[in-house]
């Protein structure tokens, strides 16, 4: 009896002691997942020419910079870990030579507000609407990369009162992103989003060495741009306070949208911009823009990346000009 006893007590105490070490892992892994968020140093970057403001909206306060007089331009940039308005600092102050140019930071993103809410694809449709009412006051052109190019045409069918020319940069909404949520998406948004498992998965994904990989492998056609500033600026703006709260969402399909019919209900078609050599939505996907709009014109941009606009600024330059 005393000798079965003692193996229970020993059973115990080795539970117990399992239970003690795991319980400080996951308080270290924890502590250091809130330290490299902590540590990340402010973001400090400036669109040459442009005016930095504020805007409060219900869900929280969007960072812009405008610059310039004329017609309204909107610069929306892409969605993804440490996006930002950053990507348009080569095009910014050309184009305000001409226009009056917005470049905001989407909620979730850069300097903006990253509040803890489910972001969708209605949160960012109903953001821009907000945005261009109170903050540029009239209808404007955009110019918009990736899923913000869904985004985009998806409110100028909603509200013609708002948007009228559209510059598709690498867009998805077709092909690319455009799937309904599946449970499948939930799930993986849920595991994303637990304190420990969600912010150690983020962190690697969202190292430095990560993000010189992702950027060199599917964001830039050659690896020369991908430098220790570029990837420092993203590391940074991925671990502002709150910086991995959409990337789950946006993993798990809840910001995709399906553009299909808004595109083919547009009154004038899309200028739609390629780079050759974009790995997240190839040059292949353009076929299925011009399926649906045959009378949209494409141009693509050889030797360039999912960036044409920061890989190619003065090409991007000379097209968009035409257009604008």
């Amino acid at each position: 009896m005393a000798k079965a006893a003692n193996e229970t007590q020993d059973s115990s105490n080795k539970a117990l002691k399992t239970l003690l070490w795991t319980g400080l892992a996951v308080g270290a892994v924890a502590a250091i997942n809130a330290a490299i968020f902590h540590r990340t140093p402010p973001l400090m970057y400036r669109q040459k020419g442009g005016q930095a403001k504020w805007l409060p909206l219900p869900d929280g306060d969007i960072a812009y910079e405008v610059g310039g007089e004329g017609k309204p331009l909107l610069l929306l940039h892409a969605i993804g870990a440490g996006c930002s308005a950053f990507e348009w600092r080569h095009v910014f102050g050309p184009l305000s030579t001409t226009r009056q140019v917005f470049a905001p930071d989407l909620l979730g993103f850069g300097k903006s507000d990253k509040p803890k809410i489910t972001y969708t694809a209605e949160t960012y449709l109903d953001l821009l609407a907000d945005f261009i009412e109170q903050a540029i006051g009239q209808k404007t052109d955009i110019i918009a990369s990736s899923l913000s190019a869904a985004f985009a045409v998806a409110l100028a069918n909603r509200r013609p009162d708002l948007v009228d020319k559209l510059i598709l940069v690498c867009p998805t909404g077709l092909q690319a992103l455009s799937a309904p949520l599946q449970p499948s998406g939930k799930l993986l948004a849920t595991a994303l989003s637990l304190p420990v498992l969600g912010a150690s998965l983020y962190n690697l994904i969202t190292s430095r060495m990560g993000l010189r990989q992702y950027l060199k492998m599917r964001v830039y056609a050659t690896p020369e741009p991908v430098n220790d500033a570029l990837v420092t600026h993203f590391h940074r703006a991925a671990h502002q306070p709150g910086g991995d709260r959409v990337l789950p969402y946006f993993l798990g399909g809840y910001l995709n949208c399906n553009i299909a019919e808004a595109l083919a209900a547009l009154p004038d078609p899309p200028k739609l911009l390629w780079g050759a050599a974009a790995s997240e939505t190839p040059i292949a996907q353009s076929e299925a823009f011009l399926n649906v709009r045959p009378d949209a014109q494409l141009v693509v941009l050889n030797n360039v990346g999912g960036l044409p606009h920061d890989e190619a600024p003065e090409v991007f330059l000379e097209i968009v000009k035409g257009w604008v």
